[in-house]
């Protein structure tokens, strides 16, 4: 059920609700990432993308459906406390996630830090390095969708990149980062599903690292999805 969940969601849905271009460029990408990831079953991957509008999670399942179709690894994203505890609309698509297969693990954002205690902030920052360190000593390599910036933009720019984003992904090494851009073309709703609109779907060149390699660092996630 969760295959089909998951092609539902990631394929059908996207396609009949929006109009989904990939360019050749992203095309070419990502099938080099999918050759890169069969070629190597036990590395681990990460899709980072430009956070918008609350439907952007579609052009996310579609670069995820392109590179890892039949995923023999354990998907997982980080989700705002809010959208776990308060928002009904953000909590229903939290459950599509985990139909489709999808661990979903909650995060308090630096821009809500001011609603928690300091002590609340170490205990979930402490719990999420543990629960990554699972992962990584997991018989099954992991697929991590995550937006770098942590929240929406406010004006369609790339914001700021949160550096735990960084540590997140490098524990699970050996790991291909792969920075797609998702565009919703004109106006779009911020807090709206943008039924109909035109999406833009990128793929940049993903950026493959393993331990012992330079550091990624925020100046590269932010010039690669810019």
């Amino acid at each position: 059920m969760e295959q089909f969940n998951r092609y539902m969601v990631s394929w059908a849905l996207p396609h009949f609700f929006y109009r989904i271009n990939i360019d050749c460029e992203s095309r070419k990408n990502a099938k080099l990432i999918k050759e890169n990831l069969a070629d190597n079953k036990d590395k681990s991957y990460a899709i980072l993308w430009n956070h918008t509008v609350k439907t952007d999670f579609v052009g996310v399942s579609c670069v995820q459906k392109l590179i890892d179709p039949n995923t023999p690894r354990n998907l997982v994203t980080l989700a705002s406390y809010s959208h776990m505890k308060g928002d009904l609309e953000a909590k229903k698509m939290m459950n599509v996630f985990r139909r489709c297969g999808v661990e979903v693990i909650p995060v308090i954002q630096a821009c809500m830090a001011e609603y928690f205690t300091e002590a609340e902030i170490k205990e979930n920052y402490k719990n999420i390095l543990k629960r990554f360190y699972e992962l990584k000593n997991d018989e099954k390599p992991t697929g991590l969708l995550i937006a770098p910036e942590g929240h929406r933009s406010e004006d369609g720019n790339l914001g700021k990149i949160e550096r735990g984003v960084i540590k997140f992904v490098e524990i699970l090494e050996p790991v291909i980062c792969i920075p797609a851009r998702v565009v919703f073309e004109g106006k779009y709703d911020r807090d709206g599903l943008n039924f109909g609109k035109n999406v833009e779907i990128q793929i940049r060149e993903p950026i493959d690292w393993k331990k012992g390699e330079p550091k990624i660092t925020v100046e590269q996630i932010s010039l690669s999805l810019k």
